[in-house]
């Protein structure tokens, strides 16, 4: 697009003009506007030509970080999604598996905060010899806050029989 003459006479003035100055809308910072390589539109002076390119560049390169990024968060997510929906499978079935540790027969599940209250011993000497707490874990999972707070009172003897 051709710069009309009124608005390049304009800016030839106000780029010879060595006593204006304008303040940059950012940092304040008062600048000589004959030293700021004024143009019109999309007539870019060199300057400014390559100033766009340049952000133009970091544009696409943002682009394509942030697609990247999410690409990996949704593989990311898909694959957290389908581990959490496994557990929750396998821990409603993880007293039915070969190598569990308990017999099926004392587990009691709770599911919250702790899968199972095991009654070890019930089932088969016809005593309870221990209570257990048992949580199934899948992959990397730890224990979320709730879960660490009930280890923690287990741990210190905080576990009582209470008659209502």
């Amino acid at each position: 697009m051709k710069t009309p003459k009124s608005i390049e006479s304009v800016i030839d003035l106000l780029a010879s003009d060595k006593h204006l100055v304008a303040e940059c809308p950012n940092c304040s910072e008062t600048f000589k506007l004959c030293d700021s390589g004024l143009f019109y539109g999309d007539d870019f002076t060199p300057d400014a030509l390559e100033f766009v390119k340049a952000q133009q560049t970091v544009i696409k390169e943002s682009k394509d970080e942030l697609k990247r990024m999410k690409e990996m968060a949704t593989k990311g997510a898909a694959k957290k999604s389908t581990e959490v929906n496994f557990g929750k499978v396998l821990e409603k079935v993880a007293p039915a598996l070969d190598g569990f540790p308990f017999a099926r027969t004392d587990c009691r599940p709770i599911f919250e905060p702790i899968d199972y209250l095991v009654f070890n011993g019930w089932s088969n000497k016809g005593k309870v010899e221990e209570l257990c707490f048992v949580d199934i874990k899948t992959g990397n999972a730890k224990l979320n806050n709730h879960q660490k707070q009930v280890k923690a009172a287990v741990e210190k003897g905080d576990v009582e029989l209470q008659l209502y």
